[in-house]
């Protein structure tokens, strides 16, 4: 899968989590500026695994902890 259908797929996951467009981007953490707290840390987890088809431990959701860097262990992930 190509960065931009990741990214694309991505941005469309934490659009669910209720996080407006003009928020997302690559330099932005996911605990830190998305401000997720547990509940929708899980959440998002939950939705990359269904967009994308996979299964992720919990060293794989310390490994994304920015946008940019979920796009890079997707992108990982997928190839």
């Amino acid at each position: 899968m190509k960065d931009r259908s990741i990214r694309r797929n991505l941005y469309r996951v934490l659009r669910k989590l209720g996080i407006p467009r003009s928020f997302i981007n690559e330099n932005v953490r996911l605990d830190g500026d998305l401000l997720l707290d547990a509940w929708d840390r899980d959440c998002f987890l939950f939705y990359v695994e269904d967009t994308f088809g996979l299964r992720l431990s919990a060293a794989d959701a310390r490994q994304m902890s920015t946008v940019g860097s979920a796009i890079s262990f997707l992108g990982r992930r997928l190839a």
